[in-house]
């Protein structure tokens, strides 16, 4: 008997080679690999006999291995099986987390109170919908002023291939009540028993939306669990596509402009940039925690019961974050380092301050709970956000160019005045030419170079 080989997992070949080298040998028993039956306090055993070809039970193959120095008996299990963590994890899940601690919630039902149905992995979809179709501006274009039959009607193609087609079934699913109604099994388990039994409703399956949805797009078009974040922003852009040059466009409602102020230096000159957007992502900062004395013991008593191989019982404490100290921690001015002024033609510091132009009808707020940890590793924030049932954004209102500040030039050259593009005509400055702030936010986000934007912005206003 003599230990087994590491067979290759991309092929057999290797382990051919292998079996064929210990039949020259003429061994008889190779030992592929074995483990201990903690129960039974055996060897679980996985012996391949050559004079068999087939794999075989080696009744004293503890005195076997004890040949090579291997006491199984003073092993120590030391990792889990993939079923064991799965195991762990649903038996140790804080399920607090997710639910109403000691509360009994009732179920809701009628126009609004519909649920998705799991398809597996969509947990994702079902959520960003429900949030979705809650928004005034999603509700009116896809239910109140579009009947389902005329969205079917009026698709240009196959319906269950047409984004608006599906979108309104899926709005008048969710909206209209009809599918709102207590399920099947729990009403007939009430009158069964005649005792009043917790009816929950079945939900509507979203099968069609969610294949088409995902059609063409390597992650939403399959089975695996998906960001929700990363999802609504797909929604966004294909609702967007879909509505181009139509007065009506439901994702609209989330848009705003994102200003950045950065300030020189050396020269106290400033710039101004914009984009576009859709979700306003906030860092958490875990020292503005209200909670961090509990957070601090927590921790240390963690460290003492698993220097001592024991768990924690109860809950645990997590930090508790307002959401206040992480608009704070948004609108705080940053330092940023190795920045080229245009005004001195060399590098310096330069103070950056985020703002918000312009505000939407529904901000979404992203929570940055992803850090690099040592090491560049990533890891995700155990934490609460203590979000107020108010909040007041009047802070982070930007303002754009102040009196008194000077820009920073783009260039070295100072700015040609602008003519119309029939060549005659007096020449205008770029001063006295209004802009879209909106329209020259969007130029910028694509790529384009603030002063062009504004120029071809310019241009514009001047045909008109």
């Amino acid at each position: 008997m003599k230990p087994g080989y590491i067979e290759r997992v991309w092929d057999t070949v290797g382990a051919l080679e292998f079996r064929m080298r210990d039949r020259k040998v003429e061994l008889e028993l190779t030992i592929r690999d074995w483990k201990v039956d903690w129960k039974s306090g055996a060897p679980d055993q996985n012996v391949y006999s050559y004079a068999e070809d087939d794999t075989v039970e080696d009744p004293f193959l503890a005195e076997h291995i004890a040949h090579f120095g291997i006491n199984f008996t003073a092993l120590e299990k030391t990792e889990m099986t993939t079923a064991e963590k799965e195991l762990d994890q649903n038996l140790n899940f804080d399920w607090f987390r997710i639910q109403e601690k000691g509360k009994e919630l009732e179920p809701l039902f009628g126009p609004g109170y519909t649920g998705l149905a799991n398809l597996g992995n969509s947990c994702y979809l079902a959520s960003v919908m429900q949030v979705v179709f809650s928004t005034r501006d999603f509700q009116e274009r896809y239910f109140n002023n579009l009947p389902l039959r005329d969205a079917f009607n009026n698709a240009l193609a196959d319906p269950t291939l047409d984004i608006v087609a599906q979108l309104a079934k899926l709005a008048h699913g969710l909206l209209s009540g009809k599918y709102s109604v207590p399920s099947v099994e729990a009403s007939s388990k009430e009158a069964a028993e005649g005792e009043s039994v917790m009816q929950a409703q079945e939900g509507i399956p979203p099968r069609m939306f969610k294949t088409l949805i995902g059609t063409g797009h390597p992650e939403f078009s399959s089975g695996r669990q998906q960001d929700a974040l990363e999802f609504f922003q797909h929604l966004l852009d294909v609702v967007e596509r879909t509505d181009s040059g139509r007065s009506v466009d439901p994702s609209k409602c989330f848009r705003f402009l994102v200003e950045e102020r950065i300030q020189c230096a050396a020269s106290a000159n400033v710039k101004y940039n914009y984009r576009a957007d859709n979700v306003l992502s906030l860092g958490i900062p875990l020292d503005a925690a209200v909670n961090k004395e509990e957070v601090e013991e927590y921790n240390r008593k963690q460290a003492e019961k698993a220097a001592a191989g024991e768990k924690m019982d109860g809950a645990a404490v997590r930090p508790r974050v307002p959401l206040s100290a992480c608009l704070e921690a948004f609108s705080a001015e940053e330092e940023v380092a190795d920045f080229y002024s245009s005004s001195i033609g060399g590098k310096t510091t330069a103070i950056k301050r985020t703002r918000l132009r312009t505000f939407p009808d529904c901000l979404v707020l992203h929570m940055k709970k992803f850090v690099h940890d040592v090491g560049w590793v990533a890891k995700k924030l155990d934490v609460f956000i203590d979000v107020p049932d108010e909040i007041d954004l009047s802070h982070l209102r930007g303002k754009g160019l102040q009196p008194g500040e000077q820009e920073l030039p783009d260039t070295p050259d100072v700015d040609t005045p602008i003519r119309s593009s029939s060549g005659g005509g007096p020449s205008v400055e770029n001063s006295t030419v209004p802009v879209d702030e909106e329209s020259l936010g969007m130029l910028t986000a694509i790529g384009c170079s603030k002063e062009v934007a504004r120029r071809a912005l310019q241009e514009t206003v001047i045909e008109k």
